[in-house]
């Protein structure tokens, strides 16, 4: 895959500098800032150190309390047996409310333990998208390197052919 990049890249420099279409040559912050832009794996280690933060703020967050409730209203209409053993058109209402709270006070440290595995997996996911930003910056910096030495091959074999 690094392959396919490097010599993407490396077509994409060179059609560019042969087409005469670039106001500016690219240097390599230039080369490096738009890879790093426009990677894909870069972007997914991005997404994923945001999933990670997410992830320790839920964890956290299962520390607070919980607060439930809920209300019901029934309606009845039409005839009913009476204490009387008679019927009787009755309408009746009937209203509940509920209201509830929750609160863990010791789970044997799970809470702690999953902050401290979520900040841990935040951590991992950082160095991760460093890991790809090096990776992407090493392969186009070689990129650089190879296409600046084979213009200077160039240059060397076209002034041997005026020799």
């Amino acid at each position: 895959m690094k392959k396919v990049y490097t010599l993407l890249l490396t077509a994409f420099v060179l059609t560019g500098h042969l087409a005469g279409a670039q106001e500016k040559p690219w240097t390599l912050q230039d080369c490096i800032g738009y890879a790093l832009d426009h990677n894909l794996s870069v972007q997914r280690s991005a997404l994923q150190v945001l999933q990670r933060e997410i992830d320790v703020n839920t964890a956290e967050n299962n520390r607070l309390p919980g607060v439930h409730g809920s209300a019901s209203q029934n309606f009845s209409f039409g005839r009913g047996l009476t204490a009387d053993n008679t019927y009787a058109n009755t309408n009746t209402t009937n209203t509940s409310l509920s209201l509830g709270a929750d609160m863990t006070l010791f789970n044997g440290f799970r809470l702690r333990n999953n902050i401290l595995l979520s900040k841990l997996n935040l951590e991992a996911a950082t160095v991760d998208l460093e890991k790809a930003k090096d990776d992407i910056r090493v392969a186009v910096a070689k990129a650089y390197v190879q296409i600046l030495y084979n213009r200077e091959i160039l240059a060397v074999a076209q002034r041997q052919i005026e020799i």
